[in-house]
């Protein structure tokens, strides 16, 4: 019950992280007066402050989304590795120990990001950016090599729908070289739900009509 009670608490403290607004606190001041989930895709992400707040305001929200999700999963493995001496004798594996932490507050952020108590309809942001920020903890080498291929999708093809689905899958193969059946579940379950948001951007890049951030280098040398 003791530890069932404090991976709730870690799954908690992750959610209230991911709760905090950063796309609706970054572009308040440039929409006039509406909500961010009054204009474009309805999303509280980056991409569509880009579309309305400009590139200065979008890395913004990509910034705090990254550090909400890294204070989240970092607080949770400080409370398990303080907690580890509680639960030596059954576990005796304080990395394991540590994981199911993590993965717990990682998977609450995404969730407090995606669908935040306070938007009404539950309505938040992709949680590209966050998924990233829990990469970061997890690991440094899988983060730089996700945003590498997120940036070489993006410049290609000029879809940021298309590149986040592609550090996605990525992830799927990636995370089973963490080590550890905790740290995969955790990283499955945080691009189930990066890719959950993304069903409707899946359906449009199917039909044709995903917009685009911008033109894309493999569109130009097709002309």
């Amino acid at each position: 019950m003791m530890l069932l009670a404090l991976l709730a608490g870690v799954f908690v403290w992750g959610y209230l992280c991911g709760l905090f607004p950063s796309g609706p606190w970054v572009a308040r001041s440039s929409l006039g007066g509406r909500y961010l989930t009054e204009v474009g895709s309805g999303s509280t992400g980056a991409t569509n402050v880009l579309r309305y707040a400009g590139w200065g305001r979008a890395f913004a929200v990509v910034a705090l989304d990254v550090v909400k999700a890294v204070v989240a999963v970092l607080a949770a493995r400080y409370v398990m590795d303080s907690s580890a001496d509680l639960f030596a004798l059954r576990f005796g594996d304080n990395v394991g120990f540590l994981a199911w932490g993590e993965s717990f507050a990682a998977v609450g952020c995404l969730l407090g990001h995606c669908f935040p108590v306070w938007s009404r309809g539950l309505r938040g942001g992709k949680g590209v950016a966050s998924m990233f920020g829990v990469v970061l903890v997890f690991s440094s080498n899988l983060f730089v090599a996700s945003a590498l291929l997120w940036v070489g999708v993006l410049g290609l093809w000029g879809f940021s729908s298309l590149a986040s689905l592609a550090v996605c899958l990525f992830l799927v193969g990636g995370s089973l070289f963490l080590g550890g059946d905790v740290v995969v579940w955790g990283m499955f379950g945080v691009v189930g739900i990066v890719v959950w948001r993304h069903r409707e951007n899946v359906a449009r890049l199917w039909r044709g009509e995903e917009g685009r951030v911008f033109g894309g280098l493999w569109r130009r040398l097709r002309r």
